[in-house]
């Protein structure tokens, strides 16, 4: 007897599952900023500076195999004001002296550099942070999906209270550590609202774009293909768009839009609608706005 096919709906929700990191790569995150604050405050003091995160963790769109993307900032200070040698000098004694302390502290997070890319844009410093084992409770941290639980769980038992607790093996971090102003991340934590105000169908569809972004090469930055960002933007566009048109349909009525719908319109209107070999994108902080082509193009999507 032949088996039955799996519905389009759920073997979209199985994908879109399946690439979310696991719990405890997360909490991994949390503890590598949290122990990377304390370093810098005992280092250089209270006045000295200071790290935020920005990128895929600020938009909650983290997926398998995604960085922590990590800002240096000082209170007061913009990165206009400081010439991009300094801003290498800065970023790379900095980056340095956390992870020697962190080496020398022989604690729970060590680092390592993996790589200096001074000379882009916006430089940055990549590191390599692993984050030792800790018990955590089964109940309140369910793994993301059961390759997750499989591939992050060493033990299970339970405790003195009846409590389920698993060890959780190191976890490994990698960051883009980059020099910056305090305002970076602001408009990331926009993205993270707007999804936030789709529900989870509209977080479901964003993460499933974003992945075909990856996967397909349509956001490869040596390739002059687009950003990230900028695909990201032109998925909740697209969203909000159908989202209104469907409910003025619906005539108010509370019913969910189907992710598939939204994937096959997506690239219906990617591939059709933008009549021309490339199309450029302008993204300023709290708006965007249609430009005509000019030499100056930061952003790009080849359809």
């Amino acid at each position: 007897m032949p088996a039955t096919p799996m519905p389009l709906s759920e073997y979209l929700d199985r994908i879109e599952a399946a690439c979310r990191p696991p719990r405890e790569w997360t909490m991994a995150c949390e503890t590598v900023m949290e122990t990377v604050g304390h370093v810098l405050d005992d280092h250089y003091g209270t006045s000295g500076p200071k790290i935020k995160a920005q990128g895929s963790y600020v938009q909650s769109l983290m997926i398998r195999g995604s960085d922590l993307d990590l800002v240096l900032y000082r209170k007061g200070r913009s990165v206009n004001s400081c010439s991009k040698n300094c801003v290498k000098r800065y970023l790379t004694t900095t980056t340095d002296a956390v992870v020697r302390s962190l080496n020398h502290l022989n604690g729970d997070v060590k680092a390592r550099v993996k790589q200096r890319i001074l000379h882009a844009r916006v430089p940055i410093v990549k590191l390599v942070f692993e984050v030792r084992s800790e018990m955590i409770d089964l109940e309140a941290d369910e793994p993301s999906s059961p390759s997750s639980a499989a591939s992050t769980t060493s033990s299970s038992s339970g405790n003195s209270d009846g409590v389920s607790i698993k060890a959780v093996k190191p976890q490994t971090v990698e960051v883009d550590m980059s020099y910056g102003d305090e305002q970076r991340g602001e408009c990331d934590a926009v993205i993270q609202n707007l999804i936030s105000s789709g529900g989870e169908v509209c977080h479901k569809f964003v993460t499933l774009v974003k992945l075909w972004g990856r996967i397909s090469g349509a956001t490869d930055s040596f390739n002059n293909c687009l950003s990230t960002f900028a695909l990201i933007i032109l998925a909740i566009y697209h969203f909000k768009s159908v989202d209104m048109i469907e409910k003025r349909k619906r005539k108010g009525e509370n019913r969910p839009i189907d992710v598939a719908f939204l994937l096959s319109s997506f690239f219906h209107w990617v591939a059709f609608n933008f009549h021309c070999e490339d199309v450029e994108i302008d993204v300023e902080e709290h708006k965007m706005h249609s430009r005509l082509p000019s030499t100056y193009c930061p952003m790009f999507i080849r359809v």
